[in-house]
């Protein structure tokens, strides 16, 4: 039962700490080529490696919020125009729309889709 609290308290720690013995394990030689070529500088050595780990992980995750938000202004724009509210509104029409219909009968009286009024909620 110890054992087990012991692994509770732990269990948040370990997806870093194999995170990190990976990275260790995986930079060691690049560490050991810097500090050839750096004359035995540690310091500077950890931290080119450092700032080159950090730089790799930002990097991608910068380019991939920079597409992220550009993805999210094209789809704010196209749900603007008046033409996509409307097929959306023909889609969600019960009457239209054989899965909704289905839906609409499981639903309980106080909620109906009837009073969707999407190009309301978006403009």
């Amino acid at each position: 039962m110890v054992l087990y609290f012991c692994f509770r308290i732990m269990q948040p720690f370990l997806m870093p700490i194999f995170l990190a013995l990976i990275l260790s394990t995986l930079l060691a030689p690049v560490y050991g080529l810097l500090l050839k070529k750096l004359n035995g500088r540690q310091s500077l050595a950890a931290l080119l490696i450092c700032l080159g780990l950090t730089a790799a992980i930002l990097v991608p995750v910068l380019f991939l919020s920079i597409s992220l938000a550009n993805e999210a202004t094209d789809a704010y724009q196209q749900l603007k125009d008046p033409e996509t509210l409307r097929k959306i509104e023909s889609w969600l029409d019960p009457t239209n729309n054989p899965v909704l219909r289905r839906v609409t009968l499981w639903l309980p009286g106080s909620l109906r889709l009837d009073n969707l009024r999407l190009a309301c909620s978006i403009s």
